[in-house]
């Protein structure tokens, strides 16, 4: 703008009694941070960087995206621990948040295909084991047959059968295992994780659906339930009515990776119970990518070699045979660390909906601390796999929460605290400054200016008179339509709104 409009605009604002127009309602809603990618190394931060380009989009979701799987992988093999009596598995659960065509699916789909390759290959062995149980089920129907005709003629002459040879006992039938659940059921979900012991990844472009669900009568309740216990790990019974014993699932495991829209996410906030479920997530709400034409270059197979090490680590057995999770604990320098920050930081003081959130932080630290350790032994592509976490991933888990996950929660939560007049106000005061017009009129506005959220009538009115109250517009006193018809409604902007 040049000298010449400035004082001509100051000018036309003393003529007209304007008053300094308000510019908070275009900053409603924190700024977007930046994800520091250098707490990753080498060939890992290359190929994240490299994904987020052939998808084009933001880096945060493909990081995001990698974090759930690489917990997934993990799942109940390994658990981390500060001390004694504490321990924390290894399950993250993500919101990628971002409006419609933000490129929230594109990004989890490199991420996810590493679970998906190794569940593709499972299921070749399980062909493999269908067919020999098919083959073992034929020989005990056959054995048992004949055992049966010969126990009658026992029973017959000495009262009792000898014993039924041991191949003639039906074998058990193998399982498919499954990695990626999509929109599954809790019942579905119960059944694969009794015969899955590690865990799964549970994915939603749209994690509105689920949430939505919980906040029904009937069974979105006991889903709810369902899903706290999910987030810790602990042991899960399932009582059926059609079954006469139990499903008892030692290590309820499952990470969650999925997508939601800004407004989708402060309409599931507003309703249901404040018992913890959105505190369990980590928001991840970047400004939309900046689209280029992809590198040719292919993505190196680093990531699926690596994920394939991470999921076949195993379990290990307690005293009475049980597989179990092998708890790593942090070095003395790490606990130091890790307990300096958890009781001496002053966000303990923090009240509202980010309080319940910055409550599941400790226990966040430790489990992104037991990821990035993981991840830094596959970068280092060492053999022996760590027997502590160290305080450089306590220290780069923590610098995550605090440079990033907790700005992004302010800006998540943020958008919560937005009314429907301050959104609509936003949006059209956005349009605004992009068109600089001198005046609007509401017919104008829902009829031709192409704004998706302002179509109707009601909403440009709810949006005018809002940024009417914030000294961006005046209303201009004009005489009834031609013919008498309805007065125009023309609103002259604030010539400061430009300056």
């Amino acid at each position: 703008m040049s000298a010449k409009e400035i004082c001509s605009a100051i000018e036309s604002a003393e003529v007209f009694g304007w008053e300094k127009p308000d510019f908070s309602i275009l900053h409603s809603t924190q700024p977007a941070c930046e994800f520091p990618v250098d707490v990753f190394e080498g060939e890992l931060k290359d190929w994240l960087v490299l994904a987020a380009q052939k998808t084009s989009a933001p880096i945060d979701y493909l990081i995001g995206s990698l974090l759930a799987v690489v917990s997934s992988a993990i799942g109940n093999s390994r658990r981390i621990s500060p001390w004694e009596g504490w321990d924390e598995p290894s399950i993250l659960w993500i919101a990628l948040i971002g409006n419609p065509s933000s490129g929230k699916s594109p990004a989890m789909g490199p991420a996810i295909d590493l679970l998906l390759r190794i569940e593709r290959e499972r299921g070749k062995e399980y062909e493999d084991r269908l067919k020999e149980f098919q083959q073992d089920k034929a020989i005990a129907e056959f054995k048992k047959e004949g055992w049966e005709k010969k126990a009658k003629e026992e029973i017959s002459k000495k009262g009792e059968p000898s014993p039924m040879p041991d191949d003639a006992f039906m074998p058990q039938k193998p399982r498919r295992t499954r990695l990626v659940f999509k929109d599954a059921t809790v019942e579905s979900l119960c059944n694969a994780l009794a015969n899955n012991p590690k865990g799964a990844l549970y994915v939603r472009d749209e994690l509105s659906g689920l949430l939505g669900n919980f906040n029904r009568y009937g069974n979105g309740q006991g889903d709810r339930a369902f899903w706290l216990e999910v987030y810790g790990g602990r042991q899960h019974v399932v009582d059926r009515v059609k079954h006469d014993s139990p499903t008892v699932i030692p290590h309820l495991s499952v990470s969650v990776l999925g997508g939601i829209q800004p407004d989708k996410l402060r309409s599931s906030l507003f309703s249901g119970d404040d018992d913890g479920l959105h505190s369990r997530f980590l928001y991840m709400y970047p400004d939309p990518a900046t689209r280029v034409k992809p590198d040719s270059k292919r993505l190196s197979d680093m990531m699926q070699v690596g994920v394939n090490k991470l999921y076949s680590l195993k379990m290990v057995t307690d005293r009475k045979g049980n597989a179990v999770p092998k708890t790593i604990f942090l070095t003395t320098h790490a606990t130091d660390t890790f307990e300096k920050w958890w009781v001496e930081n002053p966000k303990n003081q923090l009240e509202g909906l980010l309080a319940g959130w910055w409550g599941k932080l400790p226990g966040v630290v430790l489990r992104l601390a037991l990821i990035l350790e993981y991840l830094f032994w596959l970068s280092q592509n060492k053999k022996e796999e760590p027997e502590q976490i160290t305080s450089d991933s306590i220290n780069r888990a923590i610098r995550l929460i605090e440079d990033y996950f907790y700005p992004m929660a302010e800006r998540a939560y943020g958008e919560v605290g937005i009314t429907e007049k301050e959104k609509l106000a936003k949006i059209l005061a956005k349009w605004i400054l992009k068109n600089r017009p001198e005046i609007i009129n509401t017919r104008s506005i829902s009829r031709e200016a192409k704004i998706s959220e302002l179509k109707k009538s009601k909403e440009v009115h709810i949006a005018i008179e809002h940024l009417q109250s914030l000294d961006w517009v005046q209303k201009i006193q004009t005489e009834n339509g031609s013919a008498g018809g309805r007065k125009r409604e023309d609103y002259r902007i604030n010539p400061s709104v430009y300056i």
